[in-house]
This record gives structure tokens, C-alpha cells and sequence, in this order.
């Protein structure tokens, strides 16, 4: 999404609002599955600017054999991880 690229992160409105209730605990929210790949993390990063204190990031791993033919990342917007999403090809 070209929009990411021309503003800085706080000015797109990037939350942490991508959490679920499990049994009285706060997960994160499942990110999107991509083929031949697999979410190695859950983040959240301080953002400096009013009115979201956090934001959460979920980053991607490619399988073996493959590598990333794009960005490795989706951000948390309104519940939901938004971004282009992460593409894995052979190697």
C-alpha cells in the first residue's frame, strides 16, 4: 500500500487494537496465513505521536528454499493487519 511509504508511521493511524480475549488473557489477533511462510512474532513498538501510544507489527518467515519477493510485515489498523502482504518465493 503506497500510502505507508510517503507518510510517516503515526500519521497513518497504525493501533495495537489487534488483541483477542482467551480465557481472561489478551493474544494477539491471528495474522493472515501466506503461503510458504510463517509468523515468527507478535510486536508491539512504541509510537510516539497522539492519539495511539503502540502499535503491533506481526513479521513473517519465509519456509526454507524460499525468500521474501516483498515486505516481511503487516501493521495492526482497526482491529485488523493491513499492508501489502508478504510474498514468498522459491529461492
Amino acid at each position: 500500500i503506497s500510502e505507508f511509504k510517503r507518510k510517516p508511521i503515526e500519521e497513518v493511524g497504525f493501533d495495537a487494537s489487534c488483541v483477542e480475549n482467551a480465557y481472561g488473557r489478551l493474544l494477539p489477533k491471528i495474522a493472515p496465513s501466506i503461503p510458504h511462510a510463517f509468523v515468527y512474532a507478535y510486536e508491539t513498538k512504541k509510537n510516539k505521536n497522539y492519539p495511539f501510544n503502540t502499535y503491533m507489527e506481526v513479521k513473517y518467515r519465509c519456509l526454507a528454499g524460499y525468500r521474501f519477493a516483498r515486505t516481511q510485515t503487516l501493521f495492526c489498523r482497526n482491529n485488523s493487519w493491513i499492508g501489502q502482504k508478504p510474498r514468498c518465493i522459491t529461492s
